[in-house]
């Protein structure tokens, strides 16, 4: 007769306040188990390594630690990436942002299509996009921008497991700021049609204390301030990138671009007047997610 503690009943009983499918599938990623066995045998035995990862693991998980940080997986479009505490973690809220930028790409009459990702985190909106693309010839351009070196390791490391590694560029920029000061290659690698994908800070960083005393929030403590937080309402990293497409629009003739932004719904008003102020003549739309609540501006340039 094995030893009670060192099988996943235990960790059921004495994990209560965790959802029991959150328990059975921290025990199957780290073990390795089918989620079968559990199911049909929850006195299975256990290893010793076995039950001290969990222990540590669901310990880290009652303090409120994301189950994504722990199993180090998270579906995202029928996919799953690899994710850690140095990228936000998907959200099905973006996945909408996949639905609008292949609408556009489908209304596409031009052959030269770039699809620039910034803010790429995880790389999971531009690898989603990579692959949902996969049928088209000539086949768009990839690109992945992100300040931080750490989130860029993840990416390449998720363009690996998907392979397409080859087919996508991650490069290190503060937004479009490497391009800002490459106006020499701006000139040569213009597309017809660029679009880019922008999933960056808009959590009004002054709300910032009053959100992570809250239940419902308790996660966002574990999850990298620079992809959360942004000043001025909330909209300081879009202003910023309007602001730096209009640099760099002078070098950027005969292109159309399509800039996907992932807003709160309470910014609806001031993004659009901002974007109005830098480009007069933009075509701008919003976009409802899931839950029917705004989640995605949507705004079209000309440059001539």
């Amino acid at each position: 007769m094995h030893d009670y503690k060192f099988t996943p009943q235990y960790f059921i009983s004495h994990f209560s306040s965790l959802p029991r499918h959150e328990i059975e599938e921290i025990i199957c990623v780290l073990c390795d188990i089918d989620q079968i066995r559990i199911l049909v045998n929850p006195d299975l035995a256990l290893s010793e390594s076995c039950f001290k990862m969990i222990s540590q693991a669901l310990a880290q998980r009652s303090a409120g630690v994301p189950l994504s940080y722990i199993t180090h997986s998270r579906s995202f479009y029928g996919r799953d990436f690899y994710v850690d505490s140095s990228v936000l973690i998907p959200r099905p809220e973006s996945e909408h942002m996949v639905d609008l930028a292949l609408a556009t790409i489908s209304q596409c009459t031009t052959e030269s299509v770039r699809v620039t990702d910034l803010g790429t985190g995880s790389g999971n909106l531009i690898i989603t996009m990579l692959l949902e693309c996969d049928h088209l010839y000539p086949p768009p351009s990839f690109y992945g921008y992100d300040i931080s070196p750490d989130a860029l390791a993840v990416a390449r490391k998720n363009a690996r497991i998907h392979g397409v590694s080859d087919a996508v560029s991650f490069q290190e920029s503060d937004l479009f700021a490497s391009l800002v000061k490459q106006e020499q290659d701006i000139a040569e690698t213009v597309p017809d049609t660029h679009i880019i994908l922008a999933n960056l800070p808009y959590v009004d960083i002054e709300t910032k204390h009053d959100l992570l005393s809250t239940k419902d929030s308790c996660e966002l403590v574990h999850e990298p301030e620079i992809a959360l937080w942004s000043s001025d309402a909330g909209l300081s990293h879009y202003k910023r990138l309007i602001s730096q497409l209009k640099t760099i629009s002078p070098h950027l003739a005969n292109q159309q671009i399509t800039c996907l932004m992932e807003i709160d719904p309470l910014q609806e008003t001031s993004l659009v007047a901002y974007i109005f102020s830098i480009f007069p003549s933009a075509s701008v739309t919003f976009h409802k997610d899931y839950r029917t609540m705004i989640r995605v501006c949507a705004f079209t340039i000309v440059l001539h």
